[in-house]
């Protein structure tokens, strides 16, 4: 077997790269495995915040939230955001308030009251000036307008929580993938490796023992007169020297699928690695290599 050169080695590399991670990519959907790495985690992570979201999208919040896990990342997020706002009410803000610490879990129910109990029309404000709001106008938009705030530092720290459990999230995520293409990568390259080195070991030359019994056969002499004994000292000869031959270059060809097998199996754990930069580092080394020839 001709060993094969670097660049050759690194194609082959970022290509079965590519292609395990593809297969990564389709089993996501199906295997909960691979799709939910790190779903576990973020719900950790957010804690009691999970109210909210069991009283913005119903009991059955956490399989919704599971199919969306496996889409877009950035809808994904906005769906969590949108569930920790709509989700917040009287009944839920003081356990959401311990647990994020940011907020006085007292000070955020009543915003939460004041917020679903304020009787401001905005529309009739909007069209009127500042100076032309009444007393009763004046004090109320005022109460709302500090719950709001009170409302607002909630809302930045369920934002922080959620944001720190999708990083996280998508850490185990990214580890978990490249551990699965990982295996799928060293499996398809040992499985090239055993072919490629079973093709070489099968395009040989006749088998050993079938030449020498070829041989013994022309060395025979024909009727039933006995041979000489040096045509049949010369016959064994020839079919000894043609078994130390044959059971050599068997042991020639059994080291070929060795490294058949050995390059496959190298090809295969540098595959996910280096797939993402595989072209640009092959390139780079024919750069390279180009420039050197030009200076010799």
């Amino acid at each position: 077997m001709d060993h094969p050169n670097l660049i050759t080695l690194i194609t082959a590399a970022g290509a079965l790269g590519t292609a395990a991670y593809g297969i990564v990519d389709l089993l996501k959907v199906d295997v909960r495995g691979i799709g939910l790495a790190g779903f576990d985690a973020l719900k950790e992570n957010l804690g009691k915040l999970t109210k909210t979201l069991e009283v913005a999208f119903g009991a059955g919040y956490t399989g919704m939230l599971e199919a969306q896990y496996r889409g877009e990342a950035e809808a994904f997020a906005r769906t969590l955001r949108q569930g920790v706002r709509l989700g917040l009410s009287t009944s839920n803000a003081r356990e959401v308030a311990q647990f994020l610490g940011s907020v006085d879990g007292g000070e955020l129910h009543e915003a939460i009251a004041k917020v679903e109990k304020a009787e401001i029309d905005f529309s009739a404000l909007s069209e009127k000036a500042p100076s032309e709001y009444t007393e009763d106008e004046k004090a109320a938009l005022k109460e709302f307008e500090q719950a709001q705030r009170i409302i607002g530092r909630y809302e930045a720290a369920a934002d922080a929580r959620i944001d720190a459990g999708l990083t996280l999230a998508k850490e185990q995520y990214k580890a978990r993938a490249k551990i699965w293409a990982s295996v799928f990568a060293v499996f398809m390259g040992l499985a090239a490796g055993a072919l490629m080195g079973g093709v070489e070991y099968g395009s040989g030359d006749a088998a050993p023992a079938q030449v020498a019994a070829g041989a013994e056969t022309t060395a025979a002499p024909q009727g039933d007169s006995p041979a000489p004994v040096s045509d049949t000292t010369g016959a064994l000869t020839t079919a000894v020297a043609l078994e130390v031959e044959g059971a050599a270059k068997d042991v020639v060809d059994r080291w070929d699928i060795g490294q058949s097998l050995l390059w496959g199996l190298f090809v295969g754990i540098a595959a996910v690695p280096l797939a993402p930069v595989a072209k640009d580092v092959a390139t780079a080394i024919q750069t390279a290599a180009a420039a050197l020839r030009r200076r010799a």
